[in-house]
């Protein structure tokens, strides 16, 4: 499941965009928010890991309460795994939004055609950028690991361990942090623990029990959500 989030102040604009996105092939595999301004975007991003991560950001720059380009700077100051998408009604900003990290600039109205270019370009970058080896300091070594090659990722204060078939990486980091770095199959199933879900043979109801047979735990809070989360992963794949 792909999070794409529409940061427009006019809702009719907002639903338009959404109806628009909604008739493209791969729609299916999308979760579509809309959020009305600045504000409830910075909100949305501080609120971290007990919200999924922002995949794809169609970003108004004519905001009531904010210039958009300057909001994509101050909250996605490098590029990475979020993919923004701006829309305007004026071209002059054509040039100007080149000093933030961004996919495609789409004038209003929004042809369907250059939306679907849009999400493509998003779609394309999001699965190169996820699938690029991750480089983790290890004892003063840089290893490289493949996001393919981890069933979960544990959290221990300031540090974290990978957990591969084979073995267990402990690095210094944030789960937070490989959160952002890691492809959409990986989700939040407890504050300290992130699952691939392509591992996961069967979910109860404190655990995830992985194919491996390894059991992750999955918090209360965070069982619908991971459960929902599962669900529609698997369809995706049919």
């Amino acid at each position: 499941m792909l999070n794409v989030v529409i940061v427009e102040n006019e809702r009719e604009q907002a639903l338009a965009l959404e109806r628009m996105i909604g008739e493209h092939p791969q729609a299916g595999v999308f979760s579509v928010s809309h959020l009305d301004g600045a504000e409830a975007l910075r909100s949305r991003v501080a609120r971290g890991l007990s919200e999924p991560r922002i995949d794809m950001l169609f970003m108004d720059i004519c905001l009531d309460d904010a210039d958009g380009v300057e909001l994509v700077k101050e909250l996605f100051p490098t590029s990475g795994l979020t993919q923004v998408i701006y829309v305007t009604g004026h071209p002059e900003y054509c040039t100007r939004v080149y000093q933030s990290s961004h996919v495609y600039f789409l004038l209003k109205p929004v042809a369907q055609a250059d939306l679907f270019d849009a999400i493509d370009k998003a779609l394309a970058n999001l699965d190169n950028e996820s699938r690029r080896p991750l480089a983790v300091s290890v004892g003063g070594n840089v290893m490289r690991i493949s996001p393919d090659d981890i069933d979960f990722v544990e959290s221990d204060r300031r540090k974290v361990r990978i957990h591969m078939a084979d073995a267990v990486v402990e690095t210094y980091g944030s789960l937070a942090r490989m959160a952002s770095m890691l492809p959409p199959e990986f989700i939040q199933c407890h504050k300290s623990f992130l699952v691939n879900m392509d591992r996961v043979a069967e979910l109860q109801p404190e655990d995830a029990v992985l194919l491996s047979g390894e059991r992750v735990p999955v918090s209360q809070k965070r069982r619908k959500f991971v459960k929902e989360s599962l669900l529609e992963h698997l369809r995706a794949g049919l």
